[in-house]
């Protein structure tokens, strides 16, 4: 991801009523001094063991590279995702906050990109098979919602010896203009801004003495 070169809005700025006990968490899971919960396979792991917990088979190191805060559901407090390089892929390890414990979801790059400051984002299965992205959180459960989007997976015409592809705005089926005119508009929005995993700017983003300037 593009990195950011200016200064990091605390979160407490940006969000302020975000839970202070997340922020916390989230700071103390960057300075590897707490533990979260994979959801993957119930265990709990810090940051230190990202390799271990996302890709045992490699034989050099896993770290996240980089951070940003963005509130993916909307309920006032942010989720903290992780870029963390695997290969020539980066996955996205989205930690949130939920009743003390923090759990963390795993995406490849493919199904977790392009994020916005709106917390939407783009997945892609393929050519025809793609779209825009919102994600909604229970405990250690989610369910991602793509909502504008094309598809060729439509299982009658497959049974049929058809593939048309279908495109979709807002979960209303649309011609492949409307799609493209909507996408192109969704593109346009600013992009997540990520930070460097480095002591400064984890300081930065968690500090919790928010002065008025």
């Amino acid at each position: 991801p593009k990195l950011e070169e200016r200064p990091i809005e605390p979160i407490l700025t940006v969000w302020p009523d975000a839970d202070i006990a997340a922020i916390e968490a989230y700071r103390a899971i960057l300075q590897e001094n707490a533990l979260f919960v994979d959801t993957f396979n119930g265990e709990y792991f810090d940051i230190t063991r990202l390799k271990e917990m996302m890709a045992p088979y490699v034989d050099y190191p896993v770290e996240a590279d980089s951070f940003y805060l963005v509130d993916l559901d909307h309920d006032g407090t942010p989720e903290l995702i992780l870029a963390v390089p695997i290969g020539t892929d980066t996955f996205r390890l989205i930690l949130r906050y939920e009743d003390s414990i923090v759990y963390s979801f795993s995406f490849p790059g493919r199904a977790f990109n392009t994020l916005k400051k709106t917390g939407t984002f783009w997945a892609s299965g393929g050519a025809t098979e793609s779209g825009i992205c919102a994600i909604i959180f229970s405990k250690g459960q989610y369910i991602v919602d793509k909502f504008t989007y094309c598809t060729a997976r439509d299982q009658d015409e497959q049974d049929h010896g058809g593939n048309t592809v279908k495109y979709f705005v807002n979960h209303k089926e649309v011609s492949e203009a409307e799609c493209s005119l909507a996408t192109d508009e969704w593109m346009e929005l600013p992009d997540a801004d990520w930070y460097e995993c480095v002591d400064e700017n984890i300081d930065a983003a968690f500090s919790l003495n928010v002065h008025d300037t």
